[in-house]
């Protein structure tokens, strides 16, 4: 059928009305529309060429059409993520990043394949760390391009500036412009483009959310960006452990906060580690440990893991040297304050439960030696207490200690410390500690805060609040002391011939297998005692 062009309707707005227009005929020219606008005075800076260009790159940069300005092509930067990968060169993908992190961009005319001309835009800004390029169609359409930039975001997600953007395409129609629309937040500090023309337009940004076909197309993109992470470490070890040093942060939170076992499973695979068997600054990964301990035909049920601010103190760990001395077994040393709450939400890796040395101390202790000897394996008799001895000590110091310990028993494990304090989940109390020091500062502060609001005139100041506890309140962990230690010995003496100051070095003793745990609160409340024990001491010598 075909339908001549007879009429032509014209619409202009009403000059005296807001909101009404004048519908009138007018000369016929060709096909299409055109949209005549007057502005105001104070919007004039929309007929700026320039202005008009940055808001027509923004919001049509990707469409079909070829979309003209002034007789100059706009949408010049193709659709990278409906080309072939091997169709994109590097400079392409530098140009896409730098036009979605907000950079400057210039345009020169190339061919992209045999079959395909396009245009690519040449940038000065830095290309990004990583790209994953995928294509899909199975279980859903999927075309995306992902940049890991070179620096991270806040994690806080407070960088604006900084803070990745993944834009959510259908049919080239941008329906949504933020990675939390269709990623998980963990991955916020990507930038990039996901296209899936299975997602209808009409889909509103209230039901965005909501969409299971948006969560299935995110998920399929979590997992692939886990898999592109676990080939990047193995291409490139040096590279990958720059981005983990950098990015690492995300992983554990990414770890912590999913509910899904198989990316837990995956996120496990691309953390990093030190281990005892590899030299100091060498990183590793589960999978690596694993694949050495099959070469090595090692049989071990467990994956033994020791968190420490620095290897000199793992090292120098009373617990690092209770399990060594059971067995040579290698242990993967975390420095970072959320290693060990990440391993707990781990749990078992590749079948292998993720055990702390700590915790491993504590299920030998059950399982192997319920009723322990009082002399040290590898210290003569007369070095060592006894066992009456022993068990008057323990007596004693629980007089001394009170509630502030569950139990105290001997142990056999230990040559170089005097003691050591066992929780069957220290990791967890540990990070129950940092929890309740970091709200315990948070109403100090508002408390101090509210203060200084009322008393802003006032000539004098109140006292500060007195230092947080030691420890939390409910956590008693079990003091296992070695009996052929020198300062347990000497305790021994003391508890008889100078009740006062064995007191203060049992407390002592306490304490500083407390700070070797990381359990103990605020060291300034031992000031005065170790004051206490150098006047002591200084008296001593003295004598």
């Amino acid at each position: 059928v075909s339908v001549s062009l007879s009429l032509c309707l014209c619409v202009s707005a009403c000059p005296r009305r807001s909101g009404y227009f004048h519908i009138s005929p007018c000369e016929v020219t060709a096909p299409g529309t055109e949209v005549h606008i007057q502005l105001r005075g104070e919007h004039r800076e929309f007929a700026r060429e320039e202005r008009v260009k940055a808001i027509l790159m923004k919001y049509t940069n990707f469409i079909r059409t070829p979309l003209f300005l002034n007789g100059t092509q706009i949408n010049t930067l193709p659709a990278l993520w409906d080309l072939p990968a091997s169709a994109v060169s590097e400079s392409d993908h530098s140009a896409l990043f730098n036009l979605l992190t907000h950079g400057t961009t210039s345009t020169t005319t190339s061919t992209t394949s045999s079959t395909t001309s396009s245009t690519t835009t040449s940038t000065t800004s830095s290309p990004p760390r990583f790209t994953l390029h995928y294509r899909t169609d199975s279980p859903l359409d999927i075309r995306a391009v992902l940049y890991t930039p070179v620096t991270r975001p806040s994690i806080f997600g407070g960088d604006s500036d900084k803070e990745g953007a993944v834009s959510l395409y259908s049919h080239r129609v941008l329906i949504h412009r933020s990675s939390s629309a269709v990623l998980p937040r963990w991955l916020r500090f990507l930038h990039g483009v996901v296209e899936s023309d299975d997602i209808p337009l009409n889909l509103s940004r209230e039901l965005l959310q909501e969409s299971s076909l948006v969560r299935r197309v995110g998920s399929v993109l979590e997992v692939r960006y886990l898999r592109h992470l676990a080939e990047r470490m193995k291409r490139d070890p040096q590279a990958y452990d720059d981005f983990f040093a950098e990015f690492g942060v995300f992983l554990r939170e990414g770890l912590i906060t999913s509910t899904d076992s198989q990316v837990k499973e995956q996120i496990g695979g691309v953390l990093r580690f030190e281990s005892s068997d590899l030299p100091a600054g060498t990183l590793t990964s589960l999978p690596e440990l694993l694949t050495r301990w099959r070469a090595a035909h090692h049989g071990e049920a467990h994956i033994y893991y020791l968190c420490a601010p620095s290897r000199q103190l793992a090292e120098s760990s009373p617990y690092y040297e209770a399990l060594r001395s059971k067995a040579k077994t290698e242990v993967l040393l975390c420095y970072d304050p959320y290693d060990e709450l990440t391993l707990l939400h781990l749990g078992s890796f590749s079948g292998r439960r993720l055990l702390s040395v700590e915790t491993d101390i504590v299920v030998d202790h059950y399982k192997e030696n319920p009723h322990p000897q009082p002399h040290h394996a590898h210290s003569p008799a007369s070095d060592s207490l006894t066992e009456e001895q022993s068990r008057d000590l323990i007596g004693w110091m629980k007089g001394i200690l009170g509630n502030q310990v569950s139990d105290i028993r001997v142990t056999l494990r230990l040559d170089l410390h005097a003691a050591m304090v066992t929780l069957l989940e220290m990791g967890a109390a540990r990070h129950l500690l940092r929890t309740h020091n970091l709200l315990q500062q948070a109403g100090s502060v508002a408390t101090a805060t509210a203060t200084t609001a009322t008393t802003a005139t006032a000539t004098t100041t109140a006292a500060p609040p007195p230092p947080p506890p030691t420890a939390i309140p409910g956590i008693q962990p079990v003091l296992e002391i070695n009996p052929s230690h020198s300062l347990i010995r000497v305790l021994n003496s003391a508890r008889e011939s100078d009740p006062e100051l064995a007191s203060l070095l049992a407390q002592q003793i306490y304490d500083n297998a407390m700070i070797t745990a990381g359990l103990y609160g605020d060291a300034r409340l031992m000031v005065s005692r170790l004051n206490r024990l150098l006047e002591r001491a200084l008296k001593h010598t003295r004598s």
